[in-house]
């Protein structure tokens, strides 16, 4: 099997696309080109994070993005077969709908998200070692997500109260996170509970909001608890720092269970890798992705009393510990990915 990687830059420690690339080179014997790629990166409406590969001469395109509305089509219709992390069904098809592009649903099959420094993660050196033997589960919880505005302190009142503002993407971004992170407190879960500024200093009152934390100390304070906890609304799909917690061998906590497709080697299962603190929900709409649900506080703090009665319980702890270091040892490993990719470009033939 004959393999080429586009865009050699792809490879370094940190992107999105490193472990993939490492998995294939190490796994595969996969060879890196420095011709252009087919087609040039899609940058509108967004962004898109896409990579290009060759294998056995059919084209092959990984799409990472993390937004399930958002595909680049002229791929689609190009590549032999389609890749795609946080791959909605019901999204993906009225993507196809409206674009008269149904046929094309045959090319695409799910992916997983891999956290760019995931190898430092799998991989620990002595004094990690000796941190996790020293410090490791002594607290509850992780809790450290970045918020990009402060609508607390600009006055707005809450899209979860009954009497709230309309819900929006932005708003229900930032109250999800406020919301979480009191409701387990309340609760007298111990550890590290800190909403972080994404490097805007301007949103820092050292009171809710935080500056960021380097990647050791973030974790360090992953090694520390028991879970870490993952916000995902308003997009209910499931970020890469979710196998951050996997590599350490954490179970994590999600504040809704996402709504996407995990290919086999990669199945996550709620309370076996993950716990739910609110009770799932669909889009408001499949073509715009975002889970716009009226939660109250109450639901927060349901969930938040639903998950200390479990880290209370030595026995589900215990059978979580070992489902989150299975994944690790298996999914996370160059070879399942490699397999994973080759195996369902092969199956074309």
């Amino acid at each position: 099997m004959r393999i080429r990687l586009y865009e050699p830059p792809l490879l370094a420690k940190g992107g999105f696309f490193s472990f993939v690339y490492h998995a294939l080179i190490t796994c595969r014997g996969a060879v890196l080109t420095d011709a252009p790629r087919p087609l040039p990166p899609l940058t509108q409406p967004r962004e898109h994070l896409g990579a290009w590969l060759e294998v056995d001469e059919k084209r092959v395109f990984i799409d990472m993005s993390d937004h399930v509305f958002l595909f680049d089509l002229d791929a689609l219709r190009l590549c032999d077969l389609y890749f795609k992390t946080n791959l909605n069904r019901g999204s993906l098809r009225a993507v196809l709908a409206a674009n008269r592009a149904e046929p094309l649903e045959a090319k695409i099959r799910p992916f997983f998200s891999f956290a760019g420094y995931l190898q430092e993660y799998l991989h620990p050196s002595l004094p990690r070692r000796l941190y996790e033997t020293w410090k490791g589960r002594t607290e509850d919880i992780c809790h450290i997500v970045g918020v990009y505005e402060h609508l607390r302190r600009d006055g707005e009142a809450s899209v979860y109260r009954p009497d709230g503002p309309d819900i929006t993407p932005n708003r229900a971004h930032y109250w999800a996170r406020v919301h979480t992170r009191e409701a387990l407190q309340t609760v007298s879960l111990t550890g590290t509970c800190r909403l972080t500024s994404r490097c805007n200093p301007s949103l820092e009152d050292h009171t809710l909001i935080f500056p960021n934390l380097s990647q050791r100390a973030y974790r360090r304070a992953i090694l520390r608890s028991k879970f870490p906890v993952i916000n995902t609304l308003p997009h209910a799909l499931l970020p890469w720092k979710a196998t951050e917690a996997l590599a350490l061998g954490r179970p994590f906590i999600v504040d809704v269970p996402p709504l996407t497709e995990f290919p086999e080697p990669f199945q996550l299962r709620e309370s076996e890798h993950y716990l739910s603190l609110l009770p799932p929900q669909p889009f408001d709409s499949p073509i715009e992705g975002r889970v716009l649900h009226r939660y109250t506080s109450d639901d927060f703090q349901a969930g938040a009393e639903r998950i200390a009665a479990i880290l209370r319980d030595p026995d589900q702890l215990a059978r979580m510990n070992r489902a989150a270091s299975a994944f690790r040892d298996t999914a996370l490993n160059p070879e399942t990915v490699a397999a994973y990719l080759c195996d369902t470009v092969e199956a074309l033939s």
